[in-house]
């Protein structure tokens, strides 16, 4: 039986250098470039969590709907309220505001510049003050 440790998404992006900086400065996540500069390959980390992102010329990804997304970071610490209005007072692109979703978790998804969509999730003892997901009638 094959055990996998850790499953690693690879996004392909259209300007490496870039990307790392959006990665290191909205969420935290640190860089170890690959090869000679302009870079084209990154290994993004934050505490146990990996991304790589690899350059490819003129893409971008393109926008699917609301619900979709590309990355499902789950986050630990009692800390989505912060991350969600430091990301807004940074000016990130949310594509889905913070709520309650109904398995308990608390997400929200945020848009970095190549279009992905990146859902941080944080399951809360106290998630007072949180709107719930609205119905899908509702929306």
């Amino acid at each position: 039986m094959v055990q996998v440790r850790q499953a690693v998404p690879l996004l392909r992006v259209a300007d490496v250098e870039r990307s790392m900086a959006w990665y290191a400065e909205m969420l935290g996540f640190e860089a170890s470039p690959f090869f000679e500069h302009p870079y084209v390959f990154a290994v993004l980390s934050n505490g146990h969590a990996e991304i790589m992102i690899k350059r490819g010329n003129g893409f971008r990804r393109g926008h699917l709907t609301a619900d979709i997304w590309d990355v499902y970071l789950r986050l630990e610490g009692q800390r989505i309220r912060e991350v969600y209005a430091d990301l807004q007072a940074k000016g990130a692109d949310i594509a889905r505001t913070l709520m309650q979703m109904p398995y308990n978790d608390c997400e929200f998804d945020v848009r970095d510049p190549d279009g992905y969509v990146l859902c941080l999730s944080e399951r809360l003892a106290d998630p007072s003050g949180i709107p719930p997901m609205p119905h899908e009638n509702e929306t």
